[in-house]
């Protein structure tokens, strides 16, 4: 045999165990693909179904929000109410405007524009 054709065989036998090589990772590969998309399917599912869940929720509390409060029972007619009977009772006085505190005066100052003199 001469040189050319040990080459041709050399390179003959590295070819084919290269596409074994090659078909081993295709294989793995192929495998990889399979199941990440199956994951991936599975995720959107999973979120087709936690957004279906968020409406409904969504919707529920706007229900809950818009509902009229229901009106307390009325009394039957020609019934009178009972009538407590207390000693003279005094007037509700109203409540002293509570001190504002620094932190409130200086938002106040901040929002309105004020001079930088405490007031």
């Amino acid at each position: 045999m001469n040189f050319r054709s040990m080459l041709c065989v050399a390179g003959l036998v590295a070819t084919m165990s290269g596409c074994d090589a090659s078909k081993e990772d295709l294989d793995k590969t192929k495998t990889e693909l399979t199941t990440v998309t199956t994951e991936r399917d599975a995720l959107k599912t999973e979120v087709d179904t936690l957004k279906t869940q968020v409406a409904t929720l969504t919707a529920a509390a706007a229900a809950a929000a818009v509902a009229p409060v229901a009106a307390p029972a009325a009394e039957p007619a020609g019934k009178e109410p009972v009538k407590e009977h207390h000693a003279a009772a005094k007037p509700a006085t109203p409540a002293a405007p509570a001190a504002a505190t620094p932190a409130v005066k200086a938002e106040k100052k901040m929002n309105t524009g004020g001079s930088s003199r405490d007031q």
